[in-house]
């Protein structure tokens, strides 16, 4: 007759037939009138003594939630969890020294009563807390405003200082001298305005605002120095203009009188405020609409549709108004950089 073998929930295990021997767990489960049963129930018995004492590579079989198993690699205790995970039970020392602990390991200092858990960066102290009645002497004391501090008595920090910290010009708050916390604030004037001592700071788009500049040298990253013009239509960059249209300037022609060319990147912007105007570079380099064969070095004056053309070319012979010097050869280009003079 079989036998039905339950966990300590009650739920069944096993059913163990007449005559075999069961190895689904650990522990061989013996059946009914099996011969030399006494061989396997004392060798399960020596088992539970040594909690199934094996290395990593051998594991016991067939584990269950809540068995023991020492694991002779390290020498630890292990327990088997309902994750179907060995989870290592830490041990306790206690002792005044502790070598070769793992992580998750207990300390009990025994010579000044503390407790510590070990960490992935050393010991953790559990307890007892800092404001115990015995507290752990530094060996090496500590300076708190140049007094030592070793844990083992109170010490007194004086509320004020040697030299008391004051406001100016650029700092706005209340004076200090250690006893009370204070608020400052750099005193940055009023946003959009050039105000006397304070710190120059950008307002909301990033511009900053000075009366006069003193300096050695300034630098700029493009190179030509531009003025704001109402144009009469929409022109892109490079194209030459002269005075003239509906406002203020047009697209050139041959023959005109060009006074600069569009400007995508000045580097000095005059009459910014100019609205609806254009920068037109009226000095230095910048690109150039050209028409016609040009070499380094020519003189150019002002072609057809708002282009340059050289001083030399048949569009400029009866009035070589010259207003700028290519900077490089056309070879097919139909804009170069040019020098507005």
């Amino acid at each position: 007759m079989a036998y039905q073998i339950n966990k300590s929930d009650g739920t069944a295990l096993v059913i163990l037939e007449d005559g075999l021997v069961d190895s689904t767990t650990s522990l061989k489960l013996v059946g009914r009138n099996v011969v030399n049963y006494g061989t396997v129930q004392n060798e399960n018995f020596v088992y539970l003594l040594e909690n199934f004492a094996s290395n990593s590579f051998n594991p016991p079989n067939g584990p269950i939630p809540g068995q023991l198993w020492f694991q002779t690699d390290d020498n630890r205790l292990r327990v088997y969890d309902t994750n179907n995970k060995w989870n290592k039970i830490p041990t306790i020392a206690v002792v005044s020294t502790v070598t070769n602990q793992s992580v998750g390991d207990f300390w009990l200092d025994n010579t000044h009563n503390i407790l510590y858990v070990k960490s992935n960066f050393g010991y953790i102290r559990v307890g007892p807390n800092p404001n115990a009645d015995t507290a752990v002497k530094l060996a090496s004391p500590a300076k708190i405003n140049n007094v030592n501090f070793d844990g083992s008595a109170n010490i007194t920090i004086a509320s004020t200082t040697t030299n008391s910290l004051t406001v100016g010009n650029y700092l706005i708050g209340n004076d200090f001298n250690g006893d009370a916390p204070t608020n400052w604030d750099v005193n940055t004037g009023v946003a959009g305005a050039s105000t006397p001592f304070a710190v120059v700071a950008r307002d909301s788009i990033g511009d900053i605002y000075f009366s006069t500049g003193h300096g050695i040298s300034m630098q700029a990253r493009f190179a030509d120095l531009a003025e704001k013009y109402l144009p009469d239509a929409d022109y892109e960059v490079g194209t030459v203009v002269t005075i003239g249209g509906e406002k203020e300037i047009r697209a050139c022609r041959s023959n005109d009188r060009a006074i600069g060319v569009i400007s995508g990147n000045p580097a000095y912007m005059m009459n910014k405020d100019l609205e609806g105007g254009v920068y037109v570079a009226l000095k230095g380099r910048v690109p150039t609409n050209i028409q016609g064969l040009i070499k380094k070095g020519d003189s150019l004056v002002a072609g057809p549709n708002g282009r340059a053309v050289s001083a030399t070319s048949g569009h400029a012979v009866s009035n070589p108004k010259i207003f700028a010097i290519a900077l490089e050869d056309s070879l097919g280009k139909e804009r170069i950089e040019a020098l507005v003079l």
